[in-house]
């Protein structure tokens, strides 16, 4: 939150046409909810997702192996996704372990406008309206595919809030570059640091232009462009 108040009123210091400042939507990106099951009812489940997936085609089911090799695999994830615009993502994965016995976690990643708009809405933030409605809509769900899931309890674990401005009122135009190379000019909260990767070609770290990605031990602070990064999707 630091981090985006500071950008802010760095962008109306430099920007002497914005008189009003940007206007912040505020809202929730993603949620999830979680279970956890024993590694046996975990691979019951991934055969009744299986069955599902084989049945409607609906969905598609992604491992980082072969599905078939992968299959009862110690430490095996699994992650289950819909085609077109569902709004939610299952992750089946390792968790813990209790008495040597391997306990796994089932996560359901929410998109709430999507889920209660059935829409590809990438943009918009979700209100307190769309999650009431998305969690309504996602209580069926886990039935659908594996009447296991249904048997679970779910408990909301995550939520990713978000703040959406939108640099069109800014009141001049600049690239994509130039906005990065301003917003990488506000302060960076203590216990936080900037994302880097390392490049093949410069061999060395270095952080993405085209965002802000701050990272701690607990909490994530992402700041992109919403229109290129969803522009390929569907």
């Amino acid at each position: 939150m630091n981090v985006t108040i500071g950008m802010i009123v760095l962008l109306q210091m430099n920007c002497p046409k914005m008189k009003e400042g940007i206007e912040m939507i505020f809202g929730i990106h993603t949620f999830t909810k979680s279970a956890t099951v024993t590694s046996s009812k975990a691979f019951a489940i991934i055969a009744q997702v299986k069955k599902y997936r084989d049945r409607t085609g609906e969905i598609f089911i992604k491992t980082d192996d072969d599905l078939d090799k992968s299959y009862r695999k110690l430490n095996a994830e699994f992650e289950i996704k819909y085609y077109g615009a569902k709004g939610i993502t299952w992750r089946i994965r390792p968790s813990h372990e209790i008495d040597g016995c391997q306990i796994y976690c089932i996560e359901a990643k929410i998109t709430p406008r999507i889920l209660a708009s059935g829409r590809p809405d990438y943009f918009t933030a979700a209100n307190q309206a769309d999650i009431k409605f998305a969690l309504e809509k996602f209580a069926p769900e886990p039935s659908k595919i594996s009447s296991l899931l249904s048997e679970l309890t779910f408990k909301l674990n995550r939520i990713d809030f978000c703040i959406d401005f939108d640099i069109g009122k800014l009141g001049y135009t600049c690239t994509v570059d130039e906005m990065f190379k301003l917003i990488k000019c506000a302060n960076i909260p203590h216990h936080f640091t900037e994302r880097a990767d390392y490049n093949e070609t410069s061999h060395r770290m270095e952080t993405d232009k085209t965002t802000f990605y701050l990272v701690s031990r607990s909490v994530v602070v992402n700041c992109y462009m919403k229109d290129q990064l969803y522009s390929v999707k569907p």
